[in-house]
C-alpha cells in the first residue's frame, strides 16, 4: 500500500493539540516527536513494516534505557527516550492509517506500562547511586 503525506497528514489526530488548554503540547519532546514522527511514518509504512513491528522496536528501546541511564549516560539516555516517544507516535499513525488490531493495542499500552515502570525507577537508581 502506496502512503502518502497528505494521507498521513488526513489521519493525524493532533489538530487539537494547538488548543492552549492541551498543556501536554508544550513539553519539547512531545511537541518535537509529534512534529517529525509523520515523515519516520510515511518511511516505515512504504518500506512495508507493521505497527506491532514499531512497537516490538519500541520495546527493546525502552529495554535498553534502564541500563543505560543507571551506567551514568544521561545524555543518551534522554536521546533513547525522545526516540521512544517518536516510535509511540509512528506505531499509532500507521495504526489509523493501516488498521488498529486489538493485539497491537495491547502491544501499545504494554510499551506505555513498561516505559512508566522501567524508566522512572531507572533514574531513581541512578540517583541513589550517584
Amino acid at each position: 500500500m502506496r502512503v502518502t503525506l497528505n494521507t498521513l497528514r488526513k489521519n493525524q489526530r493532533y489538530h487539537h493539540l494547538h488548543s492552549p488548554h492541551y498543556k501536554e503540547y508544550y513539553v519539547p519532546p512531545v511537541y518535537l516527536s509529534r512534529k517529525l514522527s509523520i515523515y519516520f511514518t510515511f518511511l516505515f509504512l512504504n518500506i512495508g513494516l507493521s505497527p506491532n513491528i514499531i512497537s516490538y522496536v519500541n520495546f527493546f528501546v525502552i529495554g535498553i534505557i534502564p541500563f543505560i541511564l543507571i551506567s551514568g549516560n544521561l545524555f543518551i539516555g534522554g536521546i533513547l527516550i525522545i526516540i521512544v516517544q517518536l516510535l509511540d507516535c509512528c506505531d499509532g499513525e500507521m495504526a489509523r492509517v493501516s488498521g488498529s488490531t486489538l493485539y497491537g493495542q495491547f502491544l501499545d499500552s504494554m510499551g506505555a506500562d513498561l516505559f512508566y515502570a522501567l524508566v522512572p525507577s531507572s533514574m531513581g537508581i541512578y540517583l541513589y547511586k550517584y
